[in-house]
């Protein structure tokens, strides 16, 4: 074995087994690279916002996979017991692009006790039919607002790029 490679393969003096976890752990959120801008290609804003948001967070766990085989912190994640590893290296933008999908999923639950297979609109007096609309009217401005903060955050990272 060339002695750099054998250099390479011994633990740093000065630190630990967590230290040299930890500073490949930074080496994998520094290489994170953002997904190419989205065109809309649709006048459907959620449509598109819920295609957008899921093809930032693919990308996202495609970026880190790639990474941590880079740096070999394979043996340090196990994806199996925790479907949602790769979070911790995600970028701003695409934390944003998980709420707009998390908003996205509780607008649809509710829509579909509005209407739907699991519809209860047929089941409540008139309070409460004013309720699920009420509840769905905050749950859409959550899901506008979410998506607003996505594409702010997004804009962010498209300008950084062209500079």
């Amino acid at each position: 074995m060339p002695n750099g490679a054998a250099a390479d393969l011994s633990p740093a003096p000065s630190g630990t087994i967590g230290d040299a976890i930890a500073a490949a752990r930074e080496r994998v959120r520094a290489g994170r690279t953002a997904l190419s801008s989205h065109d809309p290609g649709t006048t459907d804003l959620r449509r598109w916002a819920i295609a957008a948001c899921t093809a930032e967070l693919r990308h996202a766990e495609l970026d880190t996979l790639e990474l941590v085989a880079r740096h070999t912190l394979g043996a340090f994640i196990d994806s199996r017991a925790d479907s949602t590893w790769h979070a911790e290296f995600r970028l701003p933008h695409e934390h944003a692009a998980a709420l707009v999908l998390n908003w996205a999923s509780h607008l649809k639950t509710q829509e579909g006790l509005i209407v739907g297979p699991w519809s209860r609109w047929h089941l409540n007096d008139r309070a409460g039919r004013r309720a699920l609309l009420a509840a769905r009217r905050r749950i859409k401005r959550g899901f506008l607002a979410a998506v607003a903060a996505w594409r702010k955050a997004r804009a962010a990272v498209d300008v950084r790029e062209a500079a």
